[in-house]
């Protein structure tokens, strides 16, 4: 029998302190990770609430994908601008640090939309499984003239077949329930545009902003080359 050296010995111990510490900085990583804005619609209700909530992810999307285009543009912009300052390196790394800045506001609206289409997704699918399952309406067997209740065979015959059920009409809404849903559909649909509207109008001035630093950048760009042009023509011979 081989006898183990210490180091051997006190592996399996090492092992399983690794994995308990894994097992717990796993949910750690988690839970510092990326979460969704506090100011998300709540979750829908109704079939018309989860469709309204699918165009809402959707146009986050769409502001998500513009603000990506801006964020990039913009760092091309200012990287190729940094090459005619002097210290590129720090130009550089401060245009890259801003481009994540930018990029995190790009996340969080994606987020925002992964979480408002899964709830939507996830209240239509329930939705239709309690309309599937939903138990239908049965009537008693009526009986017939020759006392035989429909659906049963009378004595040496052949069965009545009851024509097929018609569902019973779905209950109508009252009329307060009726105003008062009209009521939170409009507030939640002004609010939705509302939303929009700030997003297009945000959007417009980083593009402002974006367009301005870029010429601004040029034009930095413009007068160091022609400064260093005129220094190369001064100090030739």
């Amino acid at each position: 029998m081989r006898i183990l050296p210490a180091r051997e010995a006190q592996l399996p111990m090492s092992i399983k302190k690794l994995v308990f510490l894994l097992l717990i900085a796993c949910p750690l990583a988690q839970a510092v990770g990326p979460q969704p804005s506090a100011d998300l619609p709540m979750p829908p209700q109704t079939l018309a609430e989860a469709k309204e909530q699918q165009q809402l992810a959707a146009e986050l999307r769409r502001d998500a994908d513009a603000r990506r285009s801006e964020s990039e543009a913009a760092f091309k912009r200012d990287d190729i601008a940094c090459y005619a300052k002097f210290l590129v390196n720090a130009c550089r790394e401060k245009a890259r640090l801003a481009n994540i800045e930018r990029m995190k506001v790009v996340r969080q609206y994606e987020i925002d939309a992964n979480l408002i289409e899964r709830r939507a997704k996830s209240k239509v699918l329930e939705l239709e499984d309690a309309e599937k399952s939903a138990p239908q309406p049965t009537r008693p067997p009526v009986p017939t003239p020759s006392g035989t209740p429909r659906g049963e065979a009378p004595e040496g015959g052949t069965p009545i077949v009851p024509p097929p059920l018609k569902p019973a009409p779905a209950a109508q809404p009252g009329p307060e329930a009726k105003a008062k849903a009209d009521a939170d559909k409009k507030t939640r649909v002004a609010e939705a545009e509302k939303a929009r509207r700030e997003r297009e109008q945000d959007a417009a001035e980083r593009a402002a902003r974006a367009k301005a630093d870029a010429a601004r950048y040029d034009q930095r760009a413009r007068e160091a080359a022609e400064k260093k042009a005129k220094k190369a023509a001064t100090s030739a011979p």
